[in-house]
Parts: structure tokens; sequence; C-alpha cells
């Protein structure tokens, strides 16, 4: 008779919240401000013992910016980001963690003209004690038509639950 091995236990999906300021690197050619927000909820996962991991995150951003017509326009969007990635940990508490994905994104341009957006997402985080982060993300818009292409940074802090 053989004798089964024990299963290995479950690697726990970390849940994280992320908010942090961000700039929009289109509107800025033509504006004269284009800063906003971003605000996120995610879940991430292990997928080997070696480091690599995938997540998906959701949230909102923002810009508010001026024209050159001195007019403030606003921007909101809705998005979704599935993501895979690796993670580097140290001896010190600390884990260094770059990721990549595509994003999908609903928003509005000055409250109206709703649109579909496409692009690619990447960044790293730093997380110290695997409780909190700071991380850079910069997305891409993949859509070349006549809105612009969005190009948003954003400096985040996440905290992980």
């Amino acid at each position: 008779m053989k004798e089964k091995k024990p299963k290995k236990p479950r690697k726990p999906i970390n849940g994280y919240i992320k908010v942090g300021p961000s700039f929009d690197l289109c509107h800025w050619k033509e504006t004269s401000s284009s800063f906003g927000y971003e605000v996120a909820l995610g879940l991430k996962q292990p997928i080997s013992h070696q480091g690599a991991y995938w997540g998906i995150e959701a949230g909102g951003m923002s810009n508010r910016y001026l024209t050159y017509r001195y007019d403030w326009e606003s921007s909101i969007s809705l998005f979704g980001v599935p993501y895979i990635g690796w993670n580097f940990e140290s001896k010190e508490n600390l884990s260094l963690a770059p990721y990549f994905g595509p994003f999908v994104c609903y928003g509005t341009n000055n409250l109206s003209n709703a649109n579909w957006r496409a692009g690619l997402s990447f960044g790293t985080n730093l997380w110290i004690n695997n409780q909190f982060a700071i991380g850079l993300n910069y997305k891409v818009d993949l859509l070349d038509d006549t809105r612009g292409v969005l190009h948003k940074i954003t400096l985040g802090i996440s905290y992980s639950f």
C-alpha cells in the first residue's frame, strides 16, 4: 500500500489597500497642472516558494488640471489590473516586488464623454515587514486615438491585511 504524501498547506491570499498621489504625463504637456489620486483594493498570492506571485487590483483614479484656456477639467476612472510579479526578499524584513500586467479602464473627461482604455501597468513595491509598502506604478495606454495616450505615474502607500 502506498503512503499518501501530506498535502502542502495552501499559500494565503493577502489583501491590501493602496492610496497615493498620481501624475498624468499626457495632459502635462497641454496644461499647467495634472495631479490626482489613486485608490485601489487588491489581492496577492504567492505562486511558488521561490518568489513568484500573481494578483489582481481594482480601484479608481482621478485628475484635476488647468487647461491652456485656464479652465479646470477633471477626469475620474475606474480600473482593473491582473498582474504577475516576483518577490525579492532580504534579511532585514524588506522585500522588493516588481510586477506587470494589462489594465482596463473606464472613465470620463471633464465629468462627461465616458470611454474605455486598455494598456500595460508595471511597477514595484518595497514591502516592510510584509505589512506596509511604498510603491511606484506606471500605466501606459496602448490605444492611440484622438483622446491622447494615457501615461500615468502613481506613488502609493499600501497596507496589507
